[in-house]
């Protein structure tokens, strides 16, 4: 993944170089508190324990953040690369044994949950309306999403990663 961003990284710095002097940068960034309020897993869906990262097992409040980068290189282009990182660890002992991605993990046991869903995104919008009080912008988002969700108890763990990659229509 770390590659994947440093290639769309460079591929907007990299078009600096050929930029007017007009091109705008700007950096959003954004932040808060989450808290997870239903997150119950099963892995496998057809075989595994029905379990709660967030009743089961307690889930603390957590600050997140994400980062936009965007270049107006064009006075009708944009584009903007997304980071946005979002994990959510738990924590506790359930009161019977979970079968979770392929493991045993007994009743009692001090478990720890972790749950991933970073996202990535490059996106390049037009700007088809520009007035004083009104902008219309219309384009393409590629979204890469990277999810986890694992459980371990210090002698074992079980995990479900996914990495997929979501085309989307962006719009302003």
């Amino acid at each position: 993944m770390k590659r994947t961003l440093s290639v769309i990284a460079s591929i907007v710095l990299l078009g600096a170089a050929a930029v007017p002097a007009a091109a705008q940068w700007s950096l959003d960034a954004e932040g808060g508190i989450a808290w997870s309020g239903y997150n119950d897993v099963r892995i496998p869906g057809d075989g595994g324990t029905l379990f709660s990262l967030s009743r089961d097992l307690e889930a603390a409040n957590r600050a997140y953040g994400r980062l936009r980068l965007s270049w107006a290189f064009h006075p009708r282009h944009t584009l903007s690369v997304l980071y946005a990182p979002f994990r959510f660890p738990s924590s506790g002992t359930l009161d019977r044994d979970v079968v979770f991605a392929g493991e045993t993990f007994p009743a009692g046991a001090p478990l720890r949950g972790t749950y991933v869903f970073n996202s990535y995104r490059l996106t390049w919008r037009y700007a088809l309306v520009r007035k004083p009080r009104f902008e219309f912008g219309l384009g393409l988002t590629v979204k890469v999403r990277d999810a986890l969700i694992a459980l371990e108890d210090g002698e074992r763990r079980g995990e479900k990663t996914d990495l997929g990659v979501v085309p989307l229509i962006n719009f302003r």
